[in-house]
């Protein structure tokens, strides 16, 4: 009884070669070369055709828990997603169907009835600033184009090279499930790189056709030449016919000078009141953390917070 089961897993083994083998050859994988004389992927297919039918003419309820088998084994890799690249023939013959219908979007004219946002978002290093991002992500609703740009002040040295091609955002991006690509370039000012972008992301009719930036709330204190840069940039979207959206938000959208306390935090237990008590650094101290206020000068906004107690001041100048 153990004989047939045993054939089976070999023929089906036979099988999926000879499978592999065709669907790399269908994808065009510059990887796969065959130096085999006679070798022709349609052989290779009827190959394997004709092993799964040996092996329904062999025992066919052994057949089917070989298959039942193979399939449990493709669906738990599949679910489980390993951190390995395969390299399968189904990533190039993805990257293939990807390519072709792009060539053949280029072949189709615009109508009202198929327009769809594609946003350029302006975020800096998208973790910088998440509003952004999550905007962008409902405007498009993962049915459109978004790309989040990013423009590293400097000359093109090797540093800012590492920086350009770091999958470091596109793995944030992952991780918060947004549908989007980054774009990152390195320019001596933000309208120079931003006009790169603008130019040059995207391809064929993948290509944006709206800006989405933050509003800019510390004008009345940086430099002249940022807000000329600034305003210089929604001034050449318009004149290359994209859309400009803004986004305003109080407090601002950069968090990156945000510092959190929590890896330096400790929890003790306290017998006595049968709670666990929150100290830092284990010492029953008060602490002061000073916030910084983007809304203008103030005295300040301060957290002050003791171990059974926590109070929250802030100041502020609004109204």
């Amino acid at each position: 009884a153990i004989a047939p089961l045993i054939s089976n897993f070999f023929l089906m083994a036979y099988a999926l070669i000879n499978y592999a083998c065709f669907a790399s050859s269908l994808a065009s994988s510059p990887g796969w070369r065959p130096s085999f004389k006679y070798y022709n992927m349609w052989v290779a297919l009827v190959g394997s055709l004709v092993c799964l039918a040996i092996m329904f003419a062999i025992n066919w309820y052994m057949a089917l828990i070989t298959l039942g088998v193979i399939c449990a084994i493709y669906v738990y890799l599949n679910y489980q997603k390993p951190d390995v690249n395969w390299g399968s023939s189904a990533q190039a013959q993805m990257y293939t169907d990807a390519l072709k219908a792009n060539l053949k979007l280029g072949s189709v004219g615009d109508h009202i009835k198929t327009y769809r946002p594609q946003l350029l978002v302006l975020t800096g290093a998208p973790h910088h600033r998440p509003p952004l991002v999550d905007l962008g992500s409902h405007i498009t609703k993962e049915v459109g184009l978004m790309v989040c740009g990013q423009v590293i002040l400097g000359e093109l040295t090797q540093a800012n090279i590492r920086k350009c091609t770091s999958q470091k955002e596109n793995k944030w991006m992952q991780k918060r499930k947004v549908k989007g690509f980054t774009s990152v370039v390195c320019s001596p000012n933000l309208r120079t790189g931003v006009q790169s972008m603008l130019q040059l992301t995207g391809m064929g009719k993948m290509r944006p056709n709206s800006i989405l930036m933050g509003y800019k709330h510390n004008w009345r204190s940086c430099t002249y030449e940022e807000i000329d840069d600034y305003v210089g940039v929604i001034h050449d979207a318009f004149d290359m016919n994209y859309g400009v959206c803004v986004l305003r938000m109080k407090g601002g959208l950069d968090i990156s000078t945000i510092e959190t306390k929590k890896d330096r935090m400790t929890i003790t237990p306290d017998s006595g009141l049968g709670r666990p008590s929150h100290s830092l650094n284990t010492e029953k101290k008060p602490t002061t953390l000073e916030l910084p206020n983007t809304n203008g000068p103030t005295e300040g906004n301060t957290v002050s917070s003791t171990p059974d107690s926590v109070q929250l001041t802030i100041a502020s100048d609004l109204p």
